[in-house]
């Protein structure tokens, strides 16, 4: 198998500190190494990438100019450089954590938290990102698809991936289990569905710190062991949220609420 490939292409590049992107035409890239030039099917907007086109003091913490944005995505492998051996072809998510594999985390099976992470779509130890037609992953942070998904599905495996990571770490089968989006839960509410006896498993996910401190008014006495999650378990977690789409036991789609091309950027990022 072989792809007919372009010399340039479209891509979102911010290549100094300010607001939005610019949609230009550039090369395509030519994989080194164990690099993997993928065509990019589907990405989808995170709220970092909101931080990233606003350029505000989050992202001058999180990124790094100049980058291609867009580390929730999913492509089509059609070139492998000389030590990559990925099928031609082959569906991929790309795992945007890029961990050195060295460190302490990383030698602990952590490599989701590695002291010296890379990532991809935030111009940290690569420019490259997923809001262009194509673009470039080493191999070893390309998780290939094993099921049969759509574009948008595989794109929504990592997001998908960090609440499956937090569900699963909190051993949540056969249990009740608090969930906190956005906005407030009622603690007379709480105490009374658990007959004032408290929450055992209480999934914080909003953030907010006023939220974060209500929770501990809602767990049971003293029974309080606190865990965080960032990313995915590379690559557990990947295999389980694929197993659960391909399954039909999660419906990611009913998540999507638009669809744009590239040059409507403004529009979808408004």
């Amino acid at each position: 198998m072989s792809f007919d490939l372009p010399t340039t292409m479209k891509a979102l590049v911010k290549t100094s500190e300010g607001k939005s992107f610019e949609y230009k035409d550039v090369p395509v890239p030519v994989p080194q190494n164990d690099e993997v030039l993928i065509k990019v099917d589907a990405m989808s907007v995170c709220g970092s990438d909101i931080n990233l086109y606003n350029w505000n003091d989050v992202a001058r913490v999180i990124a790094s100019v100049p980058f291609t944005p867009g580390h929730e995505c999913a492509g089509t492998v059609v070139k492998c450089g000389p030590q990559a051996s990925i099928p031609l072809g082959s569906k991929v998510g790309v795992e945007n954590h890029y961990y050195c594999g060295s460190c302490y985390q990383c030698t602990h099976d952590e490599r989701e938290i590695c002291k010296n992470m890379g990532q991809f779509g935030h111009g940290k130890k690569t420019s490259y990102g997923g809001a262009a037609e194509y673009t470039i992953v080493p191999a070893k942070f390309l998780y290939t698809l094993k099921r049969d998904l759509s574009p948008d599905e595989i794109a929504m495996l990592e997001p998908l991936g960090v609440a499956h990571n937090a569900t699963e770490r909190l051993s949540v089968k056969g249990e009740d289990v608090l969930v906190i989006g956005c906005g407030a839960v009622g603690l007379l509410f709480v105490m009374e569905f658990t007959n004032t006896d408290g929450m055992g498993r209480i999934c914080e996910c909003s953030g907010a710190p006023i939220m974060v401190n209500a929770s501990f008014s809602m767990l049971l006495f003293k029974a309080l062991t606190l865990k965080t999650v960032h990313g995915r378990r590379i690559y557990h977690t990947w295999e389980e949220t694929e197993n659960l789409v391909a399954d039909g036991k999660v419906d990611v789609n009913r998540m999507i609420s638009h669809r744009f091309p590239m040059s409507k950027f403004e529009e979808a990022f408004d």
